[in-house]
């Protein structure tokens, strides 16, 4: 399934051809899962559980465990990442900034994909 191309925080991504870019497979399922992982909780109306906000974790003494499990419980929602084997999710933190290493298996591919990303003040 195609997706339209966005990076997190960027436009929204032209074709050569002067279209919406496309993505599919595996950076289609990165895309989505930075969106969902980045978005604030309640940002959607429609939407009120979507996002994990982890920009709201930047700066402060993050419980770990209660972030992973807030990470892998918005990855679980994610179709294109599968349950089984379970995602590794790891973190590292300082005061500025929340480092966040992801490998899972894309459902689609059934390729083990690694995802790695800061989150800064």
């Amino acid at each position: 399934m195609n997706g339209v191309s966005q990076t997190w925080g960027s436009d929204i991504e032209i074709s050569a051809a002067g279209g919406l870019a496309e993505v599919d497979g595996v950076p289609r399922s990165q895309q989505r899962i930075l969106r969902r992982l980045l978005t604030t909780r309640g940002a959607y109306i429609f939407h009120p559980d979507y996002g994990a906000g982890l920009g709201a974790w930047v700066g402060a003494q993050a419980d770990v465990r209660k972030l992973k499990a807030t990470i892998k419980e918005q990855l679980f929602l994610e179709e294109s990442v599968s349950r089984t084997p379970v995602p590794v999710v790891d973190i590292t933190q300082d005061f500025r900034t929340l480092r966040v290493q992801i490998t899972y298996v894309e459902s689609e591919t059934n390729r083990q994909t690694a995802l790695s990303f800061s989150v800064d003040e």
